[in-house]
């Protein structure tokens, strides 16, 4: 099976606590697919290609594969600064992390540096990651009405 490497996005308490070792699963909501979406799934089966079968109550079921996998390996997305040489082009290597982004974005408005472009979690190349964890596990939980995946991990980092 191939590796594959992944952004992931958390919240900056979030973004401390699994860089401590303190949080090593997180979870995200499953989105049924289109025509599905008042679905009420009574129970799920995992699958050995590492999806799973939701079904309902009337047998109606239907198949999704999470986005992240057993194997995969995730770099934690965070804001960043990426630094520019002359003539606007961007230095690979030249960045800067956002500790605290409200904090920053204020000090940004104040004074602007043409030199220094804010990238918000989102926009961060994997080059820039500094924080990476394997999947070591994926299941479904209910939490009230709605299903979950959940993803545990590990960390890959030295």
């Amino acid at each position: 099976m191939e590796t594959v490497e992944r952004g992931i996005l958390f919240t900056r308490k979030n973004r401390d606590k699994s860089r401590s070792g303190q949080k090593c699963q997180t979870r995200r909501v499953v989105k049924w697919p289109k025509g599905w979406e008042g679905f009420i799934c009574h129970h799920v089966t995992p699958l050995e290609n590492g999806s799973f079968s939701f079904w309902g109550e009337d047998s109606s079921s239907f198949n999704l594969k999470p986005r992240y996998q057993v194997g995969d390996h995730l770099y934690m997305l965070e804001p960043i600064f990426v630094h520019f040489g002359s003539f606007g082009k961007e230095l690979g290597t030249q960045f800067g992390y956002i500790e605290n982004p409200e904090k920053t974005l204020r000090i940004l408005h104040v004074s602007y540096d043409y030199n220094k472009s804010y990238r918000p979690a989102s926009r961060m190349p994997k080059y820039a990651a500094r924080t990476w964890f394997e999947v070591t596990g994926v299941k479904v939980e209910q939490s009230q009405d709605r299903w979950a995946w959940v993803y545990e991990y590990k960390s890959t980092d030295p």
